[in-house]
């Protein structure tokens, strides 16, 4: 196996929905290092880690309303990088 092959993820259908959403919303860069900030495992960035972070976000909070979903990904960072 190719030791560059990141593993693939297993994520809810509304992980996958709302985090598409954040990714869309906020304009998060494929490249963009933000496991650091998500308490993600490194090797995933940009997409692959919001999707990671939405499906345990959600996992811990069922009735959520995306607008809290959103605000909650966005305190994972200095707020001079929320915008």
């Amino acid at each position: 196996m190719n030791a560059y092959v990141k593993p693939q993820l297993f994520i809810s259908p509304l992980a996958k929905t709302w985090g598409t959403q954040l990714i869309k919303d906020l304009n998060v860069q494929q490249t963009a290092c933000l496991s650091h900030f998500l308490d993600v495992n490194h090797c995933y960035d940009g997409h692959d880690a919001t999707y990671i972070w939405a499906n345990r976000y959600l996992n811990d909070h069922e009735n959520i309303e995306y607008s809290d979903f959103c605000k909650s990904f966005k305190r994972n960072f200095p707020e001079c990088m929320a915008g």
